[in-house]
């Protein structure tokens, strides 16, 4: 498993495409969003922006998943700050509870839930966390509950990790399925958390560059149609 707050992840060269931003509750209206925001940072007003393609190609997620299944959109887009406060936050919640960790520890424990600013997927707008409801707008058992804290579920939010029960092995594999014949790529310590054109896709399927730049917040000059 390689983080994403490994050395080969930073190198990744960046060249953006100008793909623009959208919003997908009112472009895309074929996805189901979680309005309520559970589990979800409330400072931006920005979640279910991002990259026009990525929203294309998680309505070809949806149309990929069995009978029974929708996808659940939880965020996308996240404003640099936001994601600054998240890693550093974390970073220093770690090094209270286990003071004998070592610096590197509590870098790379930190971005097994929240990326280092530098390489951080939802703020290129091509990262996506989402989950998966039944036909009758329930959540499905996905293993542990949306965004949980790895370390706290004993790493049962890996995507393949096996202490889950064999519903939730199941939905996750109906979801990977999808995500992955879609173009995406998930980062395998959060079964919820998919990205495409950011640097964490582009080292894992070998590409030579990343095609979607960070962004530091939400400007209401942003291209967007």
């Amino acid at each position: 498993m390689v983080l994403i707050g490994d050395l080969r992840i930073k190198k990744i060269p960046v060249e953006e495409c100008g793909d623009v931003f959208l919003d997908f509750a009112t472009h895309f209206p074929q996805l189901t969003f979680d309005r309520d925001r559970n589990h979800v940072q409330k400072k931006s007003k920005s979640v279910f922006w991002g990259r026009r393609s990525v929203g294309e190609r998680l309505i070809v997620a949806q149309d990929l998943l069995p009978a029974g299944f929708r996808l659940l959109i939880k965020e996308c887009y996240r404003p640099l700050w936001i994601q600054r406060e998240f890693f550093d936050g974390y970073s220093s919640y770690l090094r209270g509870k286990f003071p004998e960790y070592t610096e590197q520890q509590i870098y790379d424990e930190c971005s097994k839930l929240n990326a280092p600013v530098d390489v951080a997927p939802h703020s290129t707008g091509g990262a996506v966390d989402l989950t998966l409801i039944g036909s009758n707008g329930d959540g499905l058992d996905m293993g542990t509950e949306f965004n949980a804290d790895p370390m706290a579920t004993e790493y049962a939010t890996y995507t393949a990790a096996e202490k889950v029960s064999s519903a939730a092995r199941h939905n996750r594999q109906v979801l990977s399925s999808a995500m992955t014949k879609a173009g995406f790529v998930n980062y395998p310590t959060e079964w919820w958390h998919w990205s495409y054109g950011d640097k964490y896709w582009a080292f894992s399927l070998g590409q030579s560059h990343a095609i979607f730049s960070s962004q530091e917040d939400f400007p209401e000059t942003w291209p967007a149609s």
